[in-house]
């Protein structure tokens, strides 16, 4: 019986040794983007991309990121002068959906605000006020 259906066995233990590979590959990146150097560099990458698109200096103070279910996890952001800034998330988590790499995009699912502080000098005008 053993001999009759080899190609069976063959093609189970490559479906096993293939589904452990993806499981070795996905422990080393998550490994990897937990570094502390690693984390620091996407941070400051981070920062500098969302200062450039705001036009207003952002500063990501640390940043940790989930393979599954993806997710970013932001820890106080500033956006605006580092000393008083316009506003500061203690928390952001950023539950991401389809990576379109090829449009350049990146669909978020979930947005999350932890800690929310807004500095206004005076309220935003939202009209001229004429009824």
């Amino acid at each position: 019986m053993g001999r009759r259906r080899p190609h069976v066995a063959r093609t189970v233990i490559a479906l096993a040794a293939l589904g452990l590979a993806w499981v070795l590959l996905l422990t080393a990146v998550g490994w990897f983007v937990r570094q502390p150097g690693v984390r620091g560099w996407v941070a400051a990458r981070l920062s500098a991309q969302l200062t450039v698109a705001l036009r207003q200096p952002v500063d990501v103070a640390d940043l940790d990121i989930t393979l599954y279910p993806p997710r970013l996890t932001l820890r106080d952001v500033r956006l605006g002068a580092m000393a008083d800034p316009l506003v500061h998330v203690g928390l952001v988590e950023v539950g991401l959906g389809r990576v379109l790499v090829a449009e350049r995009e990146v669909v978020i699912n979930q947005l999350r605000l932890k800690g929310v502080r807004v500095r206004a000098e005076r309220l935003p005008s939202f009209g001229t006020g004429q009824g």
